[in-house]
């Protein structure tokens, strides 16, 4: 197991949020499939290559 794992998280509206969170944050948290979270966007932390034309 990475120190890193990718979640993806469903929006409102349908979309998908794809974001990289630590293991350990995860574990502190106590999170797991199906939480409610809120998000929170860090412009610095956008990737432009993980982005891909809609579908």
């Amino acid at each position: 197991m990475g120190a890193v794992v990718m979640v993806e998280i469903t929006l409102t509206g349908g979309e998908i949020l794809a974001a990289a969170v630590t293991r350990k944050a995860v574990d502190e948290l106590g999170l797991g499939e199906g939480d409610q979270v809120y998000c929170l966007i860090k412009s610095v932390s956008i990737d432009d290559r993980l982005m891909a034309a809609p579908s």
